[in-house]
């Protein structure tokens, strides 16, 4: 599975890619991008965003997980 995130990643976000790697998609691929590339990159990649707190449409986001 694919999963995309915004690029420039700092310490506490590559604990979120760690935990997706280890305990949810072994063969997680991850995607970084500008934040205002995010929603159309992970479209066109079916790629699944996350922590990307400013659009709401993006559900994996800090604490906010369904």
């Amino acid at each position: 599975m694919r999963w995309i995130t915004r690029e420039n990643v700092k310490v506490n976000r590559v604990a979120c890619h760690w935990l997706i790697k280890r305990f949810v998609d072994r063969a997680a691929e991850f995607l970084f991008v500008p934040e205002g590339e995010l929603l159309e990159t992970a479209r066109r990649e079916n790629a699944t965003p996350l922590d990307a707190t400013r659009f709401p449409e993006v559900v994996l986001n800090g604490g906010r997980f369904p």
